[in-house]
């Protein structure tokens, strides 16, 4: 059993400032609790509630709430403890993930919601931090808010939301602990629908990424029902030459790369799960003396790719892993390092039998440093900077 974000019964505390504005916080204690959990009613919307918007009115626009990864501390106390968070969140599974998260929120509600780059008025900033040890609060959100009318409607300011170093994280958990939070930072209590987003235990490892009819009645009597349904951006891909192109799959937690502008388009328009990130790296001329081709195969079983440099092992997967559909050359890759070449590197993660692939040095050993479930397998050959 793992707890979400501690108990369900909100630390709420008002300090009052002057008469025209009373200010104060909202968290959730980070406990460990044994056996029979007592969770408050369904849906639970605090009196006073703070909510995003111009009005503090439950049931009005939450306008649009910026948000960040945080680059630099965040400090705060929940539960009567202070806290420091001592790790940003920067592997790519779980930025994405946090990206999904708050599409989930936005599909139903009359609110949005833009990535920005970090700064001290960003609204809702994340980061990770050792809360309590393995396998018990997964996270916190760490609330500010305040009135302009007396106290009788708040308006919420900013919120931090920390995630445990502690955890063993697998992409699924850390969204669905990501969707729970920025529940939580909408102003959504905890949930006694066992089977809501909003509950606030996890037991054997029940990753939920999809709200339930409570978590949606939540919201939407917080800031009504979204006026449209929001549609995914238009995104340009330029054309590289060389270029490689890199998408997250938030369907299967990894990573696709295209060296083809036109199969990169199709992809962006046609399959919502697929996000473009960037132009990853160059591949490298075919007729170079030292150019190698970079074989793909894609895996029936997981929907994942995976690609190798090596003919032997091309060969061995071909006679031997039915479920890989050998689908040619990819892209080529010099053998041996030029002037200015890069070396692309390759992970094996043990938790889902799939393969990652990344020429940046820094993400490679943030991966290692953080990632446990990654083994990293070396350099499968080098490539130019994008």
């Amino acid at each position: 059993m793992c707890i979400i974000c501690g108990s369900p019964v909100a630390d709420f505390s008002l300090s009052y400032g002057s008469d025209e504005q009373k200010t104060g916080s909202l968290s959730w204690t980070a406990e460990r609790l044994e056996g029979d959990y007592n969770i408050v009613s369904d849906f639970v919307l605090y009196n006073p509630l703070p909510k995003w918007g111009t009005s503090g009115t439950p049931g009005t626009a939450g306008g649009e709430v910026t948000w960040s990864f945080a680059t630099t501390t965040l400090i705060g106390t929940t539960g009567g403890t202070a806290y420091a968070s001592d790790a940003a969140i920067t592997d790519p599974n779980f930025q994405q993930a946090v990206r999904q998260a708050f599409d989930v929120w936005a599909q139903v509600a009359n609110i949005s919601f833009r990535e920005v780059t970090d700064s001290s008025s960003t609204q809702i900033r994340f980061a990770m931090d050792a809360i309590d040890g393995v396998s018990n609060t997964l996270g916190f959100a760490d609330s500010r808010f305040s009135s302009l009318d007396g106290g009788n409607t708040f308006t919420t300011d900013s919120v931090q939301v920390i995630f445990d170093t502690a955890e063993s994280w697998t992409t699924t958990a850390f969204l669905s602990t990501a969707i729970h939070e920025i529940g939580h930072a909408l102003g959504i209590g905890h949930s006694e629908d066992p089977n809501a987003i909003m509950t606030a235990v996890v037991v054997n490892e029940n990753y939920g990424t999809s709200l339930t009819q409570d978590d949606i009645n939540a919201v939407q009597a917080i800031y009504g029902a979204a006026t449209t349904t929001p549609t995914t951006p238009t995104v340009t891909i330029p054309e590289v030459d060389l270029g490689v192109y890199r998408f997250f799959n938030s369907s299967t937690g990894t990573h696709f790369y295209s060296a083809n502008h036109t199969e990169a388009v199709s992809i962006s328009t046609n399959l919502a799960q697929y996000s473009y990130e960037s132009v990853a790296y160059k591949s490298v001329n075919s007729t170079d003396a030292n150019a190698v081709e970079f074989y793909r195969f894609y895996n029936t079983d997981t929907g994942t790719h995976f690609f190798t440099a090596s003919a032997a092992e091309r060969d061995s997967v071909i006679s031997t892993l039915s479920q890989f559909n050998y689908e040619g050359v990819a892209y080529h890759l010099h053998s041996t390092a030029d002037t200015d070449d890069i070396a692309l590197y390759r992970f094996f993660n043990t938790e889902t039998g799939t393969h990652f692939y990344t020429a940046s040095e820094s993400e490679k050993d943030n991966v290692i440093a953080t990632l446990s479930q990654y083994s990293y397998e070396g350099i499968v050959g080098y490539v130019d900077v994008a």
